[in-house]
C-alpha cells in the first residue's frame, strides 16, 4: 500500500503543472476483472489521471491509473483473488470518426495480488491496452478499454473521462 501511495503522489506531482493548462483530464470506470487462475470474473474500479502532450502531437498523452477489485474473482484453490494496480502509460489516439478515437496504451504497472486471506504477491509488469473514446460533449468522453497487465490480469472497463 505504501508503494501505491508513493506512486500516486509522484504522478500527481508531475501532473500539477497541467492544472493551470487545458490539458489535464481524469476519469473513473467500472469493469470486469479476469485473473488467469480464476474460475469466475470479478468487478474492478479504475481511476485515471492524464496529461495531453500537444507538443508531441494532437493525440498523445501520458496517464496514471489505479485499479482495485471491488468483487473478487473466485478460484477453487485459493478462494477469492483481489488485486490493486498502479501504473503509468504512454497513450496515442487515432481519430476514426468525428467524435470517435481508437486508443492504444503501453506502460508499466505495479501490481499486488492477494490470494485468499493468506498469500500475497507483488511485482512490476508491462501493460498494454486497446480501447475507444467517444466525445459526448465538450470535455466529457465515454471511454472503453481492454487492458492486459502482465500475463495474468485482464480488465475490460467502461467509464467517463473529463478534460479540465
Amino acid at each position: 500500500m505504501k508503494r501505491i501511495i508513493l506512486a500516486m503522489a509522484g504522478a500527481l506531482t508531475f501532473a500539477c503543472p497541467a492544472l493551470a493548462q487545458d490539458t489535464f483530464y481524469g476519469g473513473i470506470s467500472l469493469g470486469i476483472a479476469d485473473y488467469s487462475f480464476a474460475d469466475s470474473e470479478g468487478i474492478v474500479t479504475v481511476a485515471t489521471v492524464g496529461l495531453a502532450l500537444p507538443q508531441l502531437g494532437e493525440k498523445f498523452a501520458i496517464e496514471g491509473e489505479m485499479t482495485r477489485t471491488l468483487w473478487r474473482p473466485d478460484t477453487a484453490q485459493f478462494g477469492g483473488i483481489s488485486y490493486t494496480t498502479a501504473g503509468g502509460y504512454g497513450v496515442h489516439a487515432l481519430g476514426i470518426g468525428p467524435k470517435l478515437d481508437l486508443r492504444t496504451r503501453i506502460g508499466m504497472t505495479y501490481k499486488r495480488v492477494d490470494f485468499g486471506d493468506e498469500i500475497a504477491d507483488s511485482s512490476l509488469s508491462g501493460s498494454l491496452s486497446l480501447g475507444l473514446a467517444y466525445e459526448l460533449q465538450d470535455g466529457l468522453r465515454l471511454v472503453a478499454d481492454h487492458t492486459l497487465i502482465g500475463t495474468d490480469i485482464t480488465n475490460t472497463s467502461i467509464g467517463l473521462q473529463y478534460r479540465f
